[in-house]
């Protein structure tokens, strides 16, 4: 009897414990709506997207409806971008938020805080990222960059679903 009481209150322990460490790492909410590639967002319906600049390609992979070299965009079943990846290392494509170009995570930092949980995403290229959330507008923000020199490699946009 007392091990099933010691197994019971064990258990009820690490189901807290693991309820705490799960919602302090979530990402606190911050307002993504202004984060644009090539003035392009999520939500943007599919009819206002100018697609004439860029270089198509068959180099990605996933089930996106346009794949360019400088950019990616999926479109949802209401025709609007629900995923847009964009290449900035080469300069073809322009990165804004709040209407403001951003080529460094710094500048992204400065702009949206720090409210970002940041990962390593390749040790050997020496690159990480930082993923923002936007609960409200149900947006995900994924943040490229060279440990090297903080140029921002390229930026995922994301609806969440």
């Amino acid at each position: 009897m007392k091990n099933k009481i010691l197994i019971l209150i064990t258990s009820i322990a690490i189901v807290i414990c693991t309820i705490i460490v799960i919602m302090n790492n979530r990402v606190k909410n911050t307002d993504l709506s202004n984060v644009k590639i090539d003035n392009l967002a999520i939500g943007i319906k599919e009819d206002k997207i100018n697609l004439d600049k860029y270089t198509e390609s068959d180099k990605y992979s996933g089930n996106y409806k346009y794949k360019f070299e400088e950019i990616v965009i999926g479109v949802n079943d209401k025709k609007e971008i629900d995923y847009l990846y964009g290449k900035i290392d080469e300069e073809k494509i322009n990165i804004t938020v709040n209407n403001k170009s951003i080529k460094k995570i710094n500048n992204i930092v400065d702009i949206l805080g720090k409210n970002y949980f940041k990962k390593n995403y390749d040790n050997n290229q020496q690159l990480k990222e930082y993923v923002y959330q936007d609960y409200n507008n149900h947006i995900k923000l994924e943040v490229i960059y060279s440990t090297n020199n903080n140029d921002i490699y390229w930026l995922i946009l994301t609806e969440l679903r």
